[in-house]
């Protein structure tokens, strides 16, 4: 027969009938005890009786290191007991290390703007103790957790150190741990991140956004900022960013509104009666004033005219277009006018008409606040309109700027 253990001995070869048993002895002491010797085992009680100074049973907490030694008993009859003779060489299973010192926290909260520097520290005894109320400040009572603050209150925080060989835990001075304010006036301030909450904002002569001088930089669904005054600056309202001033870009300038506009709007679908009298079609775009008459640029024309025509016959239509400088009190015809002949349409379906045209000459303009608008005669024999419920004409108007 074969045995098979996983302690020291691993493998023992035996002979059938006969009784075997792997002992295992303890003994605690700092340094490698001797190889034990003698011992017994009674295999008809399974009773083990240890060599002189050793147990039987492994110590369940130790402050030194626990040895052990195997024995491997054999008996030829059932029921024999058998004296053990030299034990294996003992080795270390278990040890404990002493206890160690433990690092330990404490806080208070308190009103005021700092603590003292002195004591240096301040001992305890245990380890669940904490330095007495009052201690480095008046009105500080010290504790295990951070207590919630209020509005101006700070949050004071000490560390220390229990000593197992004293018994004691030494509190260290305390330092500025944080702090909730209302409102914090400082000369200068060095901070890493700055979290503002939403809604907030940061501000320096700015009263609110885009008022007054200085800078606004505002949180929340639609962030803001703006930076300067309502003369020169720039803004961000959450949609359109703004220069007011020069812009450099490179070595070279981009001047106060040099970059191309583009205004568009739709025109209300508008009758207009027979005859070669020009009607105006209903809707305006509109130009803010220049600081500059150097400053406008060349208007460019875009059209997307939906045009009724003629069943039986074909028609031409005259468009043309109109600048105002009085706010729409009166108007002049500008360069620019087409010419569009529409053949038949039995259907009477409205035609689309896409036409372009530039207006470079900017007679009378200059820098002025300034409308255009367009107007439109045929030469049907009755009423044709422009644009229809489905059939929406829209005017487009592009400033381009050098």
């Amino acid at each position: 027969m074969q045995l098979v253990s996983t302690g020291v001995i691993t493998i023992v070869d035996v002979n059938d009938g006969v009784s075997v048993y792997a002992a295992s002895v303890y003994l605690q002491q700092l340094t490698q005890p001797a190889t034990p010797a003698g011992g017994s085992f009674d295999f008809a009680t399974g009773a083990l009786t240890p060599p002189a100074g050793w147990s039987a049973t492994q110590p369940s907490t130790t402050t030194s290191a626990t040895w052990m030694a195997i024995y491997l008993f054999k008996a030829p009859t059932p029921n024999a007991t058998i004296t053990a003779g030299t034990w294996s060489v003992p080795v270390i299973v278990a040890v404990t290390g002493a206890p160690g010192n433990s690092a330990r926290r404490c806080y208070c909260k308190s009103a005021l703007a700092s603590l003292a520097s002195t004591p240096a520290t301040i001992a305890t005894g245990g380890a669940s103790s904490f330095p007495p109320n009052d201690s480095w400040g008046t009105g500080t009572v010290w504790q295990a957790t951070p207590p919630a603050l209020a509005a101006s209150e700070l949050l004071y925080q000490s560390d220390g150190v229990y000593e197992v060989a004293t018994g004691n835990t030494v509190w260290n001075v305390p330092y500025l741990s944080s702090m909730k304010v209302g409102s914090l006036s400082a000369i200068t301030t060095e901070t890493g991140a700055l979290t503002i909450g939403a809604g907030g904002h940061i501000k320096s002569g700015q009263t609110a956004f885009d008022t007054g001088t200085g800078f606004w930089i505002e949180g929340g669904a639609t962030p803001k900022m703006s930076l300067g005054s309502s003369d020169n600056g720039i803004t961000w309202d959450g949609n359109t960013f703004t220069i007011r001033g020069n812009a450099i870009i490179g070595t070279g300038n981009l001047a106060l509104d040099s970059a191309t506009k583009g205004k568009s709007v739709s025109l209300t679908p508008t009758s207009i009666p027979t005859g070669s009298v020009t009607t105006a079609v209903d809707g305006t775009v509109d130009f803010d004033a220049a600081p500059e008459a150097s400053d406008r640029g060349t208007f460019v024309f875009l059209f997307d005219l939906y045009l009724e025509p003629n069943t039986s016959s074909g028609i031409k239509w005259h468009i043309e277009a109109q600048r105002s400088l009085d706010g729409g009190g009166s108007w002049a015809n500008t360069t620019i006018s087409w010419d569009v002949k529409l053949p038949s349409d039995a259907s009477g379906d409205f035609q689309d008409v896409a036409m372009i045209g530039y207006y470079a000459a900017m007679a009378g303009i200059n820098a002025s606040a300034v409308k255009f608008r367009i107007r439109a005669s045929h030469s049907s024999g009755s009423t044709r309109d422009v644009g229809a419920t489905g059939a929406t004409c829209q005017l487009t108007i592009l400033e381009m700027k050098r």
